[in-house]
Order: structure tokens, then sequence, then C-alpha cells
């Protein structure tokens, strides 16, 4: 793997300097005190965590290194994101990048799964996301702004004589074909790929929250006239969320995309790390935009849309109980009103979220399901692992001997899925250069 080169630093790892800073401002910080506090105990065991990953390291300790290392990935992004949003003056995020592009680039660790090229990777994929969002922003001014010139230039050919109606007409397509719907650059629609889930047969196991969804989601969303009939007979609603919740690493996203490629219907992710805004309430305005363009998107297709949110505690996190008004309280606000109207508007809200203790309680009830997405069971390692080993030609053979795939299976009870993913690619990697 290739790693992007820095100037070299002193400091190794995580700035130790700047994220005492941070928690000094986390201590002293105003407003949502409890959210602060809550970012204060992520980055403060982000940093001890890292510190023991480095003592197991130094000890040549592979057990506690495997383990800190999946105790460590997932919490630092969400904290690193987080603090890069509340403190943007620091440029926390892009400091901390640095950091660990130097470190990875002494170390020369070829492995893409070696935890200090994975952290490169997830920081970086955090910056470019911005970077992509940025530029998304800049070209939508430029778009509204190339409408206001094709606009004038409307009005002028419609003052000049008869013979340029043409060009003027012209004008106006090209002016239509730019617009850009606001909302719709908030939103990402869910393309299936090779590798994307086929629907619930994709999944081994949990059979029991399969049937439940399918009774409960999967059926009223492909049947909305059956849907009405229950309600008038039955009492049964038309459902209007979902809640996956659970551990860093267990499928959640996979498992909402295998839901919606079950329902038939277009999915579209919510870009949470994108919706901040340097205005007051912007957050806000930006969920309420995304929303209306995929309530629009229903009403035109006239089918049901389902609406997918990522990070849910990122962007419905407890409100402060002082009552007042700041923006993360607008933000919760605006959520539960989007799903008071959810179900007479077409739009079906999937949430997802490793820290659902911290979304606001009133939001969590809105959801008529919620469902807890665990550590895979015996079934679910071993979909996962022939899933994985049948898209490698030299991964082939182990998949269809049953004997030593059932081996692996008992031997990664506790595994998370990422993990499974990951000793795939290691072994692969490992065969390779021994030529089996």
């Amino acid at each position: 793997m290739k790693v992007p080169r820095v100037a070299n630093s002193p400091v190794f790892g995580y700035n130790k300097e700047l994220n005492e800073k941070v928690n000094d401002k986390l201590r002293k910080a105003k407003g949502n005190k409890e959210l602060a506090r809550t970012l204060l105990a992520l980055n403060t065991y982000c940093m001890e965590t890292e510190d023991k990953l480095r003592k197991a390291e130094s000890e040549n300790n592979r057990r506690l290194v495997n383990e800190y290392d999946y105790l460590l990935l997932g919490i630092k992004e969400i904290a690193v994101n987080n603090i890069n949003d509340r403190f943007p003056e620091l440029d926390y995020r892009q400091k901390e990048y640095d950091t660990y592009v130097a470190e990875a680039n002494e170390k020369k660790n070829p492995h893409s799964n070696y935890w200090l090229n994975q952290m490169v990777l997830i920081l970086n994929e955090s910056i470019e996301e911005d970077k992509a969002f940025a530029a998304e922003i800049e070209k939508s001014k430029k778009a509204k702004k190339a409408n206001k010139d094709t606009e004038l230039k409307l009005e002028d050919n419609n003052t000049t004589e008869p013979g340029k109606t043409d060009s003027a007409e012209q004008i106006y397509k090209t002016k239509k074909k730019k617009k850009l719907p606001e909302g719709a650059e908030l939103v990402e629609e869910f393309i299936p790929g090779e590798y994307s889930p086929k629907g619930f047969e994709s999944i081994g196991g949990m059979d029991e929250l399969k049937e439940k969804l399918y009774d409960k989601i999967i059926m009223p969303l492909k049947d909305p006239e059956q849907a009405k009939l229950d309600e008038v007979e039955y009492g049964k609603k038309m459902p209007r969320g979902e809640l996956l919740y659970g551990p860093h690493g267990c499928g959640k996203t996979y498992f909402a995309e295998a839901l919606a490629m079950e329902t038939g219907l277009p999915m579209y992710k919510f870009k949470t790390s994108k919706v901040g805004s340097i205005y007051v309430d912007g957050k806000a305005l930006n969920l309420q935009k995304a929303y209306d363009y995929l309530k629009d998107v229903a009403k035109d297709s006239g089918k049901p849309v389902i609406m997918f949110i990522d990070e849910m505690e990122s962007l419905t996190g407890k409100r402060d109980e002082s009552g007042t008004k700041a923006e993360a309280n607008k933000a919760v606000d605006t959520f539960l009103q989007i799903m008071d109207e959810a179900r007479n508007d077409n739009v079906f809200i999937i949430g997802a979220t490793n820290l659902v203790n911290m979304i606001d309680p009133a939001v969590a009830s809105r959801f008529d399901n919620k469902d807890y997405i665990g550590l895979p069971d015996d079934d679910t390692r071993r979909k996962v692992l022939q899933m994985n080993l049948k898209k490698y030609v030299k991964g082939q053979p182990l998949a269809n001997n049953q004997k030593e795939l059932e081996l692996i299976v008992q031997k990664t009870k506790g595994f998370p899925n990422r993990a499974i993913v990951n000793i795939v690619l290691e072994a692969l990697d490992i065969a390779r250069k021994d030529s089996r």
C-alpha cells in the first residue's frame, strides 16, 4: 500500500499536544455540556487505547494488538469527525492525518489492514469526502450563477426581433439541463454493485429478524394498497422508520442495503458528515432540504423512497437539558417533524448507529422498529467467509471445503463482519507471497 508522504514529524501516532488542547477545550465547553463530556470521554478512550495498542505491539502480543486495533479504529473515526466539526479552527482532522501518515511512511508496513494504514485510509476518506462535498457546493453555486446569467440572456433575447426566438429557446433548454434540484447534493442514491447484497439471501442467519421485517416493513412498502387495507381492517399502520443499532463493523449498512433490495425501492444515503453549515441552524436546514428532495422524488415516481441515515447520533444527539434552541437541538426538532410527516410523504427512514444511547430519546421513540445488529452468529460468519472467498480464484477451494471452512467459523466466534473480511484478505496476501 502506498501512503502519501508529508514532511517528517518528530511526533508519531496521534498528536498528544493537540489532543490535550482539544480535551482542555472540551472540559471548558459551553452550550451542550453533555455532548462535550461525551466527546471528551471518547477522545480520552482513543488516546488510552492507542497507548495500549502500541505497548502490545512493542511486546509482540498479536492477540492484544488485534483486539485494541478493533476497539480503536471505529471510535477514533467518530471522535475525530465530531471534534473536527466542533473546533474547525484547530484543523484537527488534517493534523491527526498528517501525523499518522508520517509514522506509516516511517514503518513502511505493506499490509493494507495494518492498523496505521487503516487509520490513514479512514481519516483520508473523511477528508476527501469533505473536499468532494465542498466541490459539489461550489459547483452548485456556479450552476446557480450560470442559471441567473441564462435568465438575463433569455430576457434580452425576448426583447429582440422574432428571428432570435430559436436562440432563446436553446438558452432555456441549457438552463433547464444545468439546474440541480435543491437538496440533491446532500444525498447519494444507492446503486448496487458486484459485491452489494442481493437481498436477505446474502445475509446468513438472523432468520427471526428477517421474518419480522418482511411482515412489518417489506410487504407494506412493496404493496401500499394492501398496507392501507390492513390499516383500515386491523389498525396496522404503514411503517415510517427502522433503527439499526449495534457494534461497529457488524454490517448495519450492509443489512440496510439488503432490506432496500428486498423492497425493490430506491434508497438514498444521507451524507451525514456533510450536513454541517457555517450558518445558524444550517444543519437543520440541510436536513430539511434533503428530505424535501426525497419527498419530491417519491411524489414524482408514485412509489415510496427509502432514506438511509448513518451515524444517527451525530445528527440527532440528546438535546441540551437547558432547553435552549442550540443548532443541535434544532436539528433534532427538525428530524422529529420529518418523522411525523414521513408516512404521508411516502418516505421510509432507516437509521443506523453504533451509539444508540447518545440519540435523543424522542428520536428513538419515533422509529416503528428498533433492531440490534450484533456480532455475527455461526451461520452469518459462514456466509461472510464463503462470499468473500468466492470472489477470488485462489479462495474458492477453501470456500467449497466444508470441513476446513467450519474450523474457521468456530475460531472466529466474537469477530465482527469487518474483521472476518480482513482475515480473508490477509490470508490471500500470505498465500500470494508463498504462491499457495
